[in-house]
């Protein structure tokens, strides 16, 4: 997927100060109060902070995994400095902000329970309004943080979940369990 790789222009990273960032959090916080519901998005992003290389970070990236899969084949360049903090994807631990959203799961998506929220200007009551967990990432990190299973929807699959061909029990191993060979087997057991 080098191809995929961005121009220079398009790698700039961007960075908020901590007002910025506090102002930008205050208002998200009045757009979910406000929200007769909603759903959490994520990506790479996510896991970058738990060790886990992205796809699309640039040669200058401040990340302390260092540049992206995708970027350092572009740049024919085989494997990382010796700099760069990378954890494989099955010794991560979720970060805080995954365990933040399993907070955000169970305060505000318990359907028959008001939950009230104190912000600022006032105090407001919601009802069950998280109503998803969208990852586009394989690492598992949301179902090991804590994510109700039947709340969170893996895109992409998660590479350390196994099926039983005959039970369809799941189970979250702390190994890989497919490769990009065999993206869709997730099957264990006899079959």
């Amino acid at each position: 997927m080098a191809h995929t790789a961005r121009k220079d222009d398009e790698k700039k990273e961007m960075f908020d100060s901590d007002d910025v960032v506090a102002e930008k959090v205050a208002t998200l916080a009045r757009w979910i109060t406000a929200a007769k519901h909603f759903i959490i998005f994520t990506g790479a992003g996510i896991s970058t902070a738990a060790g886990i290389p992205d796809f699309r970070s640039g040669m200058k990236t401040v990340l302390k995994t260092g540049p992206g899969v995708w970027e350092l084949k572009a740049k024919k360049i085989k494997s990382r400095s010796a700099s760069h903090k990378t954890v494989a994807p099955t010794k991560a631990i979720p970060t805080p902000t995954h365990m933040l959203i399993v907070k955000l799961c169970q305060v505000l998506n318990i359907a028959h329970r008001t939950v009230h929220c104190i912000l600022d200007d006032g105090f407001v009551s919601q009802e069950g309004i998280l109503k998803a967990v969208i990852s586009q990432n394989t690492d598992g990190l949301h179902r090991r943080s804590g994510v109700p299973k039947n709340d969170l929807f893996e895109l992409h699959g998660n590479s350390n979940l196994e099926k039983c061909s005959k039970c369809h029990r799941e189970y979250l191993r702390d190994f890989r369990t497919r490769s990009a060979a065999k993206v869709h087997d997730h099957k264990t057991g006899a079959g």
